[in-house]
């Protein structure tokens, strides 16, 4: 247990330091004058500030969840609108990365915390997104019966042996072969904590012909 401590604890400072240290050298190249402010350095430096904070709340979400201290605000809920809106908060990074999302929904009644599972599912998106090749496409499908079930497939990098388990392993190396764009640090391994929380259960595995990957969401009935 203590070893995992070191382990996380070191990935988390590897994942912390990489922006901060361009955050700092683009900071220093301003106030030394070698760089010109400009409109769009801003919105680079305001991206790199973004994905700290999301790190770090991340990391402070999958901790309670992990230790059963997150707090759910459950309420009846339709996966369909949860899956729009996750769609929404990820098509900026999908459109810059020219990956198309297509979602293919359908009311689907549940009970969970809507915040958490949109969340959840903005993480997988981007997951998906950051191991597809640009013209790429997602599809986001939503089933009913016999239990909500979510499931998004994209044509994404080959899933390695084992590497389903991995995936599942916050800053697991096998999240971080994905690429170099704006991807989650805790990756899918926070999803699946929130999922847990809600009694449901997160699958990655890989698509009809070994192309790509399909992560399925299943909620408590």
């Amino acid at each position: 247990m203590r070893q995992d401590r070191h382990i996380f604890a070191a990935a988390l400072a590897h994942e912390l330091r990489t922006p901060l240290t361009i955050l700092k050298g683009r900071l220093h190249a301003l106030d030394d004058a070698v760089m010109v402010p400009s409109t769009g350095e801003c919105a680079r430096l305001l991206q790199l500030v973004d994905q700290v904070l999301r790190s770090v709340e991340e990391v402070s979400l999958f901790t309670r969840a992990h230790s059963g201290e997150i707090s759910l605000d459950v309420r009846p809920i339709d996966l369909a609108l949860v899956v729009e809106r996750a769609i929404a908060d990820v098509q900026p990074i999908a459109q810059a990365a020219a990956v198309e999302i297509v979602g293919n929904t359908r009311t689907a009644r549940g009970r969970g915390d809507f915040a958490c599972l949109v969340q959840a599912v903005s993480i997988l998106l981007r997951h998906l997104v950051d191991c597809t090749p640009s013209g790429g496409c997602l599809t986001v499908e939503v089933e009913v019966f016999p239990q909500p079930v979510l499931r998004i497939t994209g044509a994404a990098d080959q899933l390695l042996p084992g590497e389903d388990e991995d995936l599942l392993i916050p800053f697991s190396p096998a999240d971080g072969r994905a690429g170099t764009k704006m991807t989650c640090a805790i990756g899918p391994a926070l999803a699946a904590a929130i999922v847990d929380a809600h009694g449901g259960t997160l699958a990655i595995t890989a698509a009809t012909g070994g192309e790509g990957r399909v992560l399925q969401l299943t909620l408590a009935p």
